[in-house]
């Protein structure tokens, strides 16, 4: 006998055709599995919003003359894994609230040492 107990009810279709039959638990599942995807197709939008507004944004290239206002740091590039000095990019947001792109160069992570 089965020990676990479900609860069955009837999904009645439209137009007189016959009802379904189906437990709780695969009502739940599939509610589940549904909202999940609805909420999976709205993630490439998201990104996809994030990204335009900051290819939109002018890349400044850094000088040792330049005076920065950083408030706060948003991002900062990886290096590439290379023994050379390279450029990478911050983005950053100033006191006013508004964000930049600032290119600089460093040394990439391939060095032996490191």
């Amino acid at each position: 006998m089965d020990r676990t107990r479900r609860e069955l009810s009837f999904h009645y279709c439209p137009q007189g055709q016959q009802p379904i039959l189906a437990d709780s638990v695969t009502v739940n599942a599939m509610k589940t599995i549904l909202t999940g995807l609805a909420l999976a197709s709205l993630c490439p939008l998201a990104l996809a919003t994030s990204m335009d507004a900051s290819h939109e944004l002018p890349v400044e290239v850094y000088n040792y003359s330049m005076e920065l206002d950083i408030a706060k740091v948003i991002a900062i590039d990886t290096p590439p894994y290379v023994c050379e000095v390279v450029p990478t990019r911050m983005t950053y947001e100033d006191s006013k609230g508004q964000r930049h792109i600032l290119e600089y160069l460093v040394w990439g992570g391939g060095c032996s040492g490191d």
